[in-house]
């Protein structure tokens, strides 16, 4: 149902609309927008990591998330989740999880924001874990071995310990 503006003395009086579930709408309530859009990631294995995302409109707008097409469960749904939805509408990886059969968390993310006027999508970000590269390796090796001889340790050696 919609009723219009009739005028009443000096001023106008707002249009009132009815919607499909009895619900009023103000004249100054808008649906949600993306105000900012969250960025493709690169994390290390067992790191935290944000997802960020805000949304505007009015009523505030609530906030969900998907990867690969799937709602992503967060501490509301499950308080022993590593993934919190944040009060801003991030999305916050106490720990990135990655395993060689499991990969949970690496994937394609997009925010939903909705309110009673209708929903507002993100662009897509991806969260990828990081993979130790053969110069990382390289490097972790020269360092090693710059402690070695800034220690005077000399000769075949094991490990760690025999350093100490």
């Amino acid at each position: 149902m919609v009723y219009g503006s009739e005028e009443r003395g000096v001023g106008i009086v707002p249009q009132l609309v009815i919607g499909a579930f009895g619900s009023r709408l103000r004249q100054e309530d808008f649906p949600p927008r993306i105000a900012e859009h969250p960025s493709d990631l690169i994390v290390s294995k067992g790191e935290p990591a944000t997802l960020n995302c805000k949304a505007e409109g009015r009523p505030n707008p609530t906030i969900e998330w998907y990867k690969d097409g799937e709602r992503v469960e967060t501490d509301k749904d499950d308080p022993r989740s590593h993934r919190m939805l944040l009060p801003s509408g991030s999305l916050f990886f106490l720990r990135i999880v990655h395993g060689r059969r499991s990969r949970p968390d690496e994937g394609s993310y997009v925010c939903v924001a909705r309110n009673y006027l209708g929903e507002a999508i993100s662009h897509n970000a991806s969260l990828e874990v990081a993979r130790k590269s053969a110069n990382a390796l390289l490097s972790d090796e020269l360092v090693w071995s710059v402690h070695v001889e800034a220690l005077g340790v000399v000769g075949p050696f094991q490990g760690v310990d025999e350093l100490n």
